[in-house]
């Protein structure tokens, strides 16, 4: 019995916070299974909602509250909140209010208790640092009692003091707490936004995710199923739930130790969670259940597999927060971000059963982001005090690196319906079919290696900018929601993840390793890719006997081979032409390539890659001159591309172009039909004020406009002038410190290459394209813009790396 009584005093902190956090979750399951799923859905979506909102401010306060030593911290975080508590309720009242059927009085009692339950939340933390048991039980009591009462009001009276009950509900947390409320008044404060801000876009990120997570459920389930989803994700999650918030910030306040090895009962609780949750599938799948139970059954299965994953990643995260005082904002946004944008994707691949696996598949995002980010993070310091171990783990790093650059670059395309994509057709059109729609495998790739790649305390401004660019298209999403047409709000959510996967790669550019070895570096791998595949596509068409370039290969084809691709592979050449021509071996492979650059260009009659390869080429002799290197070498180049462009004259020209008619290509290249396209946007973006900063509910018909040609245009079309302002600045960024970098004399040729390429493709191409949105360039674009952000950067921070050895670690 003493044994008994000393383990609940040991948790009662953790279970006061979990009564207080997880009322409303509680309330929500108990809905679910009394009958009520309409009404569950609503208070599905107002606690999303609220969670949105006030999670977004929670800044971690817990987990700082308790790793601080004095009082600072909960002084000025309840000063944080008593600003922020009025604008916070009225944002969440009118989100909650155009999604849900319910009274005004209930949404109104729900967002007042949420008020309460944030601002208790503060006072159970400065208690448990003094171990005060009895207000932790009295707590508990308080909480017990009224949501046992406000569980049963419907079932008695016929329900007519369901109001009443929801009303003390509400305010039961805040029974003992003007005391601290008075205290805290007289002394709090606002925090240094410097030190608070990570922590401020770490709880944003959770928060915005879980909310539109919750509102993609209900878009594309519908009120009644993906109310019942709502409440098997929240019933498999909620052990997951309340050790993140509840049992895992007490456990590491008591244990205050550097190591962050996982406890024996916490493992014992996972495999547990992992066992229950596959037996629990298992059983939807061979017992006779009707198609709603069994998809309800089948997503709590899923829901506590996730949840034990969820467990281990959020132990690692705890310790990032208490013991190693770091902020967890890097690995909160890829994990989070990531997570949205791949939903509509699953719906629209799988249909709607696949959605039971949605926690599941959080739980392994989770994991992976978390779990890793402390060992990416300190993978130097570890390894530095043993210096054969440093070099191996270097050498293993950069190996690594260069195989999963080397298969996000080659460009192979598969189709969601299994297939490597291998159609012979000139232009393919999917025809809007999403599984007959060709994918890079660079898609994949780019995420696998973020998650093996990046060095989390590089990638600040990178992942900062993909969050707030993510943010600001999410707010204009649901304001601009018609919540008559659910298929148009998922349309636009499609079309958010598009502009938003490519992003990714700028994460994964800016955590880019420069390897001593030469071989490994990305514009030799590159290189490597294009002396392969640009002979192999010249033979193909003239086996074929085209007088363009063919897409088929026989056993790939390229995708968008005469929209896109050609730029990119002319920008990968001319990277590794300016910054590997003094390595030997390189160099004779880009003498080699150089002729075939200079057909491959014509023959794709791309007037962007036709235009940077001759510029490219023709300063080529000027630049390299300074290079300890063969001055006929480099005259070769010169020379060979400039015979490639000679070699197809005018006539020829104009039979590229015929064929290109015949091939049934509409070719809207032309400034003329540029200008069409810009001037119907740009009439679009003007109609009114509202319409320019938010955008447009849905594209403007596919059949009279394919494309905005130009990627500004279209992205402020549809989300906005504000969806513009973070990319716009990132731009500016870029642009004064390339200028503040203009006459350092250790600018190479290298750096300059690559300088000159992102402001060719951010300033140029993409003024008369959008390939900053296509999923193959874009990464690519992307990757190499994160690169050069990496080095200037470094170079910003006194450490001057914009040489040839630039990065090299």
């Amino acid at each position: 019995m003493a044994k008994l009584i000393k383990i609940i005093e040991n948790n009662a902190f953790s279970m006061a916070i979990a009564f207080n956090m997880f009322a409303m979750t509680f309330f929500l399951i108990a809905l679910s299974v009394t009958g009520h799923p309409e009404m569950a859905a609503d208070v599905g979506v107002i606690q999303g909602a609220l969670l949105a909102a006030f999670m977004a401010f929670s800044a971690n306060a817990r987990n700082l509250i308790l790793a601080s030593k004095t009082d600072i911290e909960i002084k000025e975080q309840f000063g944080f909140r008593v600003v922020l508590l009025l604008p916070l309720a009225v944002v969440v009242f009118f989100l909650s209010n155009t999604m849900v059927e319910s009274t005004i009085v209930v949404t109104v009692m729900l967002i007042l208790r949420r008020c309460a339950e944030w601002m208790a939340e503060l006072h159970i933390s400065e208690r448990e640092k003094y171990g005060d048991m009895p207000y932790a039980f009295r707590f508990i009591l308080f909480q017990f009692v009224s949501l046992t009462l406000l569980i049963a009001s419907p079932l008695i009276n016929g329900g007519q003091d369901f109001i009443l009950a929801l009303g003390i509900w509400a305010a039961t947390p805040i029974l003992q707490s003007m005391p601290f409320f008075i205290r805290m008044v007289k002394s709090s404060s606002l925090p240094s936004m410097r030190s608070f801000l990570p922590h401020l876009g770490s709880s944003w990120a959770i928060a915005i995710s879980t909310y539109i997570f919750r509102v993609l459920i209900i878009l594309m389930a519908g009120r009644v199923v993906g109310g019942m989803l709502i409440s098997a994700y929240a019933i498999g999650g909620m052990l997951n739930a309340v050790y993140t918030y509840a049992i895992g910030p007490s456990q590491a306040l008591k244990a205050k130790s550097s190591s962050n090895a996982v406890p024996d009962a916490l493992r014992l609780t996972v495999i547990i969670l992992l066992a229950v949750g596959f037996c629990v599938i298992i059983s939807a799948f061979t017992l006779d259940w009707i198609d709603e139970t069994k998809l309800f059954i089948q997503t709590i299965g899923f829901s506590f597999m996730g949840g034990g994953l969820m467990i281990l990643a959020q132990h690692h995260r705890i310790h990032m927060l208490q013991i190693l005082k770091i902020s967890a904002f890097v690995p909160d946004v890829l994990s989070n971000v990531l997570l949205i944008a791949t939903i509509p994707f699953i719906y629209f691949l799988l249909g709607v059963e696949s959605l039971s696996a949605l926690f599941f598949w959080s739980g392994i995002l989770a994991y992976v982001f978390y779990a890793l980010s402390p060992a990416i993070t300190h993978w130097t310091d570890r390894n530095q005090d043993r210096e054969n171990g440093y070099k191996l783990t270097r050498l293993h790093h950069h190996s690594r690196q260069a195989w999963l650059l080397f298969l996000m670059f080659i460009p192979v395309f598969f189709q969601l319906s299994g297939r490597i994509f291998n159609s012979p057709v000139m232009l393919f059109d999917a025809k809007g079919m999403l599984f007959d729609l060709p994918l890079p495998i660079a898609a994949i790739v780019c995420f696998v290696a973020i998650a093996l790649l990046v060095n989390f305390d590089r990638v600040r401004l990178s992942v900062s900018v993909l969050f707030v660019v993510f943010t600001c298209m999410l707010l204009t999403s649901v304001i601009a929601f018609n919540l008559a047409d659910v298929e148009q709000n998922v349309g636009k959510f499609i079309l958010l993840m598009q502009y938003i996967l490519p992003l990714f790669a700028l994460v994964l550019g800016q955590s880019y390793v420069q390897p001593e070895n030469s071989s490994y570096r990305f514009e030799a791998i590159f290189l490597y890719i294009l002396a392969v595949v640009v002979p192999l596509q010249l033979l193909a068409t003239l086996l074929q006997g085209h007088n363009i370039l063919t897409p088929y290969l026989y056993v790939i084809s390229i995708y968008q081979h005469l929209d896109y691709v050609p730029v990119i592979f002319v920008s990968g050449y001319l990277l590794a032409l300016y910054s590997e021509f003094d390595e030997p071996s390189l160099r004779k492979v880009l003498l080699w390539l150089s002729p075939f650059m200079g057909v491959y260009v014509i023959y794709s009659d791309s007037l962007g890659a036709i235009t940077l390869l001759f510029v490219g080429g023709t300063l080529a002799p000027f630049v390299l001159s300074k290079l300890n290197t063969s001055k006929l070498a480099i005259g070769f180049v010169f020379v060979s591309l400039l015979v490639a462009f000679i070699a197809r004259p005018d006539s020829n020209l104009q039979g590229v172009t015929a064929s290109i008619e015949q091939a049934g290509i509409n070719n809207e290249t032309e400034m003329d039909g540029r200008l069409k396209h810009w001037e119907l946007y740009t009439k679009g973006i003007t109609e009114d004020f509202p319409t320019f900063l938010f955008g447009h509910s849905q594209q403007p018909d596919q059949l009279e406009v394919r494309s905005a040609y130009n990627y500004y245009l279209g992205l402020i079309y549809n989300f906005g002038f504000m969806a513009l302002i973070p990319l716009g600045s990132l731009i500016i960024f870029t642009v004064i410190k390339l200028y503040n970098k203009r006459k350092d004399p250790a600018l190479s040729s290298s750096s300059l290459a690559l300088a000159g390429l992102v402001l060719f493709f951010l300033l140029i191409e993409n003024s008369f394209n959008v390939s900053l949105r296509q999923p193959y360039p874009g990464i690519i674009i992307f990757f190499i813009w994160g690169v050069l952000l990496s080095r200037l950067s470094e170079a910003g921070n006194g450490n001057l790396k914009l040489s040839k050895k630039m990065d090299v670690q």
